[in-house]
């Protein structure tokens, strides 16, 4: 499975090259504006749904720079049906230039926003936890019962295009990986490990230029 999804990924880099493409670490990267159902979709840089074809309930057009995938959001099939956009069925969409990639966090989906494009594709999404908390006894009524308090946190992770996974962006599972490209290596070879892993954004950064991702333009 790995080492076809590896070949899937060659072939396609291979393909892009021959044709007009553009790279994660061009100035003016960006994908197409619309929603991407799959990876296929996203590494052909074909969306499968426009926002043109995105309504809200009452059928009203959905401008790019309002959409969230939520329920709300609706598109017709091909018998004219209006139906619900569901978020779980979304791989990522792009608004001017932008990607968002679907993550699921504490059985919650979030669409991370792209901070770092390439290889090992960085995104940051605010996420909500939710805690229990026990109430103090109250000596006059005995009350003992609980209650949730919400905090929203920054989640940065990174997508492994190569493996097709999202990883948390912990520099245990980062750092190995970006070990991969033999400069990278060499630089941080030359740093303690302390260092190495207060610098892994500087090196994924490094990293992802070094190893851009080409896209065909459609």
């Amino acid at each position: 499975m790995r080492f076809g999804l590896v070949l899937f990924v060659f072939l396609f880099a291979v393909a892009a090259n021959a044709q007009d493409s553009i790279r994660t670490n061009a100035a003016n990267f960006g994908l197409r504006n619309g929603v991407y159902y799959s990876q296929n979709s996203f590494l052909l840089n074909r969306p499968d749904l426009p926002f043109t074809a995105i309504t809200d309930r009452t059928g009203n057009k959905v401008a790019p720079e309002n959409f969230e995938p939520q329920e709300f959001s609706y598109y017709r099939d091909s018998l004219g049906v209006q139906v619900p956009l569901y978020n779980a069925q979304i791989f990522g969409y792009s608004i001017e230039g932008t990607f968002y990639k679907k993550i699921e966090y504490q059985n919650e989906i979030y669409f991370g926003r792209s901070v770092n494009p390439g290889s090992l594709w960085q995104f940051a999404a605010v996420v909500t936890t939710v805690n229990t908390v026990a109430n103090p006894a109250d000596p006059y009524f005995n009350n003992f019962g609980t209650y949730t308090t919400s905090t929203k946190n920054l989640l940065q992770v990174v997508y492994y295009l190569e493996a097709n996974q999202i990883l948390a962006l912990d520099p245990r599972k980062v750092l190995p990986i970006i070990r991969q490209d033999p400069v990278i290596a060499e630089m941080l070879d030359e740093k303690s490990r302390r260092k190495q892993r207060k610098m892994v954004y500087y090196f994924l950064r490094k990293y992802n230029q070094r190893n851009p991702v080409a896209f065909p333009i459609q």
